[in-house]
């Protein structure tokens, strides 16, 4: 569930740069975006911004520019604040890599996908899984998220899915498919998965406040 979006109290003391508010929205937001900046890394594919200190480097940026006074203020409480803080996350990333390039011309669209070396488990795995879905959950379309909801979190049968939703078993076949490709393709971006790791989306089934 969007925090600021839907706490008014929060995105005020937010506002005021009351440092309990700033210290909530970092805890929040911090594990999914460490996820999506690891993720750009591997893309970018350069070995210097792959190291765990590059990376702590550009998360506490990100998080630098979107606590700073001008940009509090000028947030829009009507949009997610994840999609704006990867938004940032993005431009401060290619800024980064313009340093270590020089001054060619580049932008966020030269961040194409490419081969990733597979990522071990660690400690956190799990939550790194957790954070990426959460990411990719937040993306989807609303027929998607109705799937996901009503076959993975809600555990209902396709029957009972087709049910809820109104959909035929063949459409929802379709939508599954298009939920389980989509979660696997972030999951592959951001170094969590082999290629040839069999996967299930209902393994990472997440309950949301």
């Amino acid at each position: 569930m969007p925090l600021l979006r839907n706490d008014p109290t929060l995105l005020r003391a937010f506002r005021a740069g009351e440092r309990s508010a700033l210290e909530t929205v970092y805890r929040h937001y911090v594990r999914g975006l460490d996820v999506y900046l690891r993720a750009l890394s591997h893309r970018s594919g350069m070995p210097e911004l792959r190291q765990a200190s590059a990376v702590q480097d550009l998360l506490q940026d990100v998080f630098m520019r979107v606590f700073a006074a001008g940009a509090r203020h000028a947030y829009d409480e009507r949009r997610d604040f994840a999609p704006y803080l990867r938004a940032v996350a993005r431009n401060s990333f290619v800024d980064a890599l313009r340093k270590r390039q020089g001054e060619r011309s580049l932008s966020a669209e030269d961040l194409t996908p490419c081969a990733l070396e597979p990522s071990y488990p660690t400690a956190d795995y799990e939550g790194q899984v957790l954070a990426t879905l959460e990411l990719y959950l937040d993306d989807i379309s609303p027929d998607l998220r109705a799937v996901y909801e009503q076959r993975f979190v809600l555990g209902r049968s396709q029957q009972a899915a087709c049910d809820s939703l109104g959909v035929t078993r063949r459409s929802l076949r379709t939508l599954e498919d298009r939920l389980r490709r989509g979660l696997r393709k972030s999951l592959l971006l951001a170094g969590l998965l082999y290629i040839d790791t069999p996967f299930s989306v209902g393994a990472f089934q997440i309950h949301r406040e």
